[in-house]
């Protein structure tokens, strides 16, 4: 989402909607698995998103990287050019 050019906390915010949005699949996979009740509250996270783990990754790409605009393009070879493309192509 970053790439697309949202900040990053609401970046962050949508990340974690992820929950939300998955809660049925999850809650499906598990019963899918017979896993007893006792044990599918320590599963969820596995199936789900952390805050902690996002704001861990963003913590490692700023100290290896010195912004966004290097970590996609030495990553993922997105360069400017590219960004903007995919913003033209998915952002409006």
């Amino acid at each position: 989402m970053m790439a697309l050019g949202m900040d990053e906390e609401e970046a962050v915010k949508e990340y974690l909607l992820s929950n939300q949005y998955l809660k049925q699949e999850m809650d499906d996979f598990i019963g899918q698995l017979n896993i007893p009740e006792a044990y599918q509250q320590m599963v969820r996270p596995m199936l789900g998103v952390s805050e902690e783990f996002i704001r861990l990754t963003i913590d490692s790409i700023k100290r290896k990287y010195n912004g966004y605009d290097d970590f996609f393009t030495y990553e993922y070879q997105l360069d400017g050019e590219k960004r903007k493309r995919l913003m033209e192509i998915y952002c409006e």
